[in-house]
C-alpha cells in the first residue's frame, strides 16, 4: 500500500497493483513536492518520469495506462495448419525435416 500524506494529516492509500493511480500520484508529487523524493518513493527513474510526464501532457491520464505488449498480428500458423503439418509428418516421416516424435509436435 502506498500512502500520500495530506495537509490535515489524512492519508490517501493506493493499492500497489493500481499502476495508473501510482503513475499519476508520482507525477503530482514530483511536480508539487519535489522530483527526487517522488522518484525514490515510487521507484521510477528520472528519464521514465519525464517520459510519463510528456505522455500525460499529450494524452492525459488515459495515456498512462499500461498498453498491451507484443504484436497485434495473428499467428501465421492457425490450428488447422498445425494439425495438417502433424498429420502429414506422421503419414510420411521421411519427408520434410525428418522424423517427428510426439514430444516434438507440441512445439509446432
Amino acid at each position: 500500500m502506498i500512502e500520500i500524506q495530506g495537509n490535515k494529516k489524512r492519508k490517501f492509500k493506493i493499492k500497489e497493483d493500481d499502476k495508473l493511480t501510482i503513475k499519476l500520484a508520482m507525477l503530482i508529487e514530483g511536480e508539487c513536492y519535489g522530483l527526487k523524493a517522488a522518484l525514490k518513493k515510487y521507484g521510477y527513474t528520472e528519464p521514465r518520469y519525464y517520459q510519463l510526464l510528456k505522455i500525460y501532457k499529450q494524452e492525459g491520464a488515459i495515456g498512462l495506462m499500461d498498453k498491451k505488449r507484443g504484436s497485434n498480428k495473428q499467428p501465421t500458423r492457425t490450428k488447422e495448419v498445425v494439425n495438417q503439418i502433424i498429420r502429414l509428418r506422421f503419414l510420411d516421416p521421411q519427408s520434410g525435416t525428418g522424423n517427428c516424435s510426439k514430444d516434438e509436435t507440441k512445439w509446432l
